[in-house]
């Protein structure tokens, strides 16, 4: 099967939603899912680690439950304060969900790779109304997770890239970030991912350098 490859413009968004992970971890108020070590890791990274550790080519985070496909319960007012989230959480939130929306309806290889949104999860991102995404999303008080936040590995290999101040290396680490992301995957997916990465690889690298 042939894939789109993904385009400046979804790397470049995807960092700029890393970016402002990063920042809602470090606030008074972090998200309920980023805990224990992994969150003091990422607090003490100085802002040019951060920076440099936003422009991994996938999102740092993921959702804290399935990828919504509709409304359930009563409709919201979207364009007020949630009240349930921490603003600066929602604020990440719903810019990542109308993202990988876009992503699913545009270039699903994009939203799986990057977002790590599974098959049926596109499926059901690309058939539902954006405003249904959110309203579902805005009724939990916390949604934001850490991706791979279980894997020790992972996080100790790009937490250690972002340390390092030559661009090769850390597109190394990002490079081995990314295989862990695609190798334990989606069983159903990541075989056919893998291969489609190793296309665009050269497109990953540069971007990981930015």
């Amino acid at each position: 099967m042939d894939y789109p490859g993904i385009t400046e413009r979804e790397f470049a968004d995807a960092r700029s939603l890393n970016r402002a992970f990063l920042d809602c971890v470090t606030t008074t108020k972090p998200p309920r899912a980023v805990s224990g070590r992994l969150k003091e890791a990422l607090t003490a990274l100085n802002p040019s680690q951060r920076e440099r550790l936003s422009g991994a080519p996938f999102l740092l985070f993921g959702f804290n439950y399935p990828m919504p496909g509709g409304p359930r319960g009563p409709s919201r007012d979207l364009l007020a304060e949630n009240r349930l989230m921490p603003s600066r959480e929602w604020r990440v939130v719903s810019a990542a969900l109308g993202f990988l929306w876009c992503l699913s309806r545009e270039n699903r290889y994009a939203a799986r790779l990057l977002g790590g949104v599974s098959p049926d999860g596109c499926e059901r991102l690309a058939e539902a109304r954006l405003l249904d995404v959110l309203d579902e999303a805005a009724g939990f008080d916390s949604l934001l997770k850490p991706r791979c936040c279980d894997a020790k590995l992972f996080w100790q290999g790009l937490l250690g890239a972002s340390r390092c101040r030559r661009p090769a290396e850390f597109r190394a680490g990002c490079s081995v970030a990314l295989h862990r992301l695609l190798m334990n995957g989606d069983a159903n997916g990541h075989v056919q991912l893998a291969v489609a990465a190793c296309q665009h690889g050269n497109k990953h690298r540069r971007t990981a350098d930015r």
